[in-house]
């Protein structure tokens, strides 16, 4: 059983070691797989109103073709040794197909961790999924493992929901993204562009993943690690249509990793969170950078005070988060812009910071759980 990655590369030994207990990065083995990869390929291209050319005598030289992208990495991304061990043949999709990235393992990886298993029949578009319960809840639980491993390495976008079991290929409509994916995943080369999602040819990926990789390999069965893995994937789903929402998931999560249950009969709750949110977040980070910054320390505050306003439903007046943060960013204002956009541009600045943090933060967690333990009881 697999998933298909975003991401085509030829793969070494060491690229196909197993993790987290039985998942597996693989190239397709034998004509089947190829053929049934190579399908999926070529309807993901044609779901586009102008798909792909596939060779250049379709439209002569100069144009960008899926041939041309495949060559153009090749040459680019892989070395000369590589390259001659691969058999192309004049099938674009086959020899696309034949070094496609995708994600082996058994359905039976979700192994005892039943309370972990979230049980579906349908996608987010209303797909029903011909599965049967078992295989579904191994793919859910396979995406949120991989959810971690995509979160830490600044979204890589690893994973299409693309999968097969022993019986049939069963594609989501997320792959009518296959032509934008192909070319910036291999030709932008992890550069900044205009999507807050950085795109990453596999061989850069696998490099972000392997030290994380090995850290995660200690614990990916424990109840808290993929409770994480499963909130990273909830966020993963409501990065693009909610940023209130996604602000809400990150602080909570941080207080799940960082913060205690204050007393009651002691203290104020909210106001003792908040210090326990700033005070423990910000030595972490003081730690990680060698310095202290009062401008994250301000910004911290803002960013709990902003998650407070929307879990108490004073998450409709834009203004006035906005003002919170306009001055903390010295956001300019025009006449043109709208409340709307700007608070927007202030939230993408905010949550894209938070979410260094909340990266920061698990990767203490990995290296070093017993100190997390001690400042979460502090």
């Amino acid at each position: 059983m697999y998933i298909m990655t975003n991401h085509f590369y030829p793969l070494s030994n060491e690229d196909k070691s197993m993790f987290f207990g039985g998942i597996q990065f693989d190239n397709p083995k034998n004509m089947d797989e190829i053929n049934e990869i190579a399908s999926i390929i070529k309807d993901a291209n044609h779901m586009c109103k102008r798909p792909f050319p596939e060779e250049s005598h379709q439209v002569g030289e100069g144009y960008i073709t899926l041939r041309s992208i495949l060559n153009d990495f090749l040459e680019n991304h892989t070395s000369i040794e590589q390259r001659k061990k691969l058999k192309f043949t004049k099938n674009i999709y086959k020899d696309l197909a034949r070094i496609w990235v995708i994600i082996r393992f058994d359905e039976t990886i979700i192994g005892t961790l039943d309370k972990h298993k979230r049980v579906s029949s349908e996608f987010e578009d209303n797909t029903v999924m011909p599965l049967n319960g078992t295989i579904f809840q191994s793919i859910d639980f396979v995406k949120s493992r991989l959810s971690f491993l995509d979160f830490m390495c600044n979204d890589s976008i690893l994973v299409s929901v693309i999968f097969k079991d022993e019986h049939e290929v069963t594609s989501h409509s997320q792959m009518r993204l296959f032509p934008e994916m192909i070319v910036r995943s291999h030709k932008n080369d992890g550069k900044e562009t205009k999507s807050p999602v950085r795109f990453y040819p596999f061989n850069k990926i696998i490099k972000y993943y392997r030290p994380i990789i090995d850290l995660i390999d200690k614990r990916y069965d424990s109840n808290e690690f993929n409770f994480i893995c499963d909130a990273l994937e909830s966020m993963k789903n409501i990065y693009f249509s909610n940023s209130d929402l996604y602000n809400v998931q990150m602080i909570s999560l941080i207080e799940f990793l960082l913060t205690h249950k204050p007393d009651y009969n002691r203290f104020n709750v909210e106001d003792s969170i908040t210090k326990q949110f700033v005070g423990k977040l910000n030595l972490v980070l003081y730690e990680y950078y060698g310095k202290f910054s009062e401008m994250i320390e301000k910004e911290l505050r803002f960013a709990y005070a902003i998650r407070s306003d929307i879990a108490h439903g004073d998450f409709l007046d834009k203004e006035k988060q906005l003002n919170k943060l306009a001055k903390l960013y010295n956001t300019k204002t025009s006449e043109s812009a709208t409340v709307e956009d700007l608070y927007d541009e202030v939230m993408l600045t905010l949550n894209g910071n938070i979410e260094s943090y909340v990266r920061i933060l698990l990767e203490l967690y990995l290296r070093d759980e017993h100190k997390l333990s001690i400042l979460k009881k502090a």
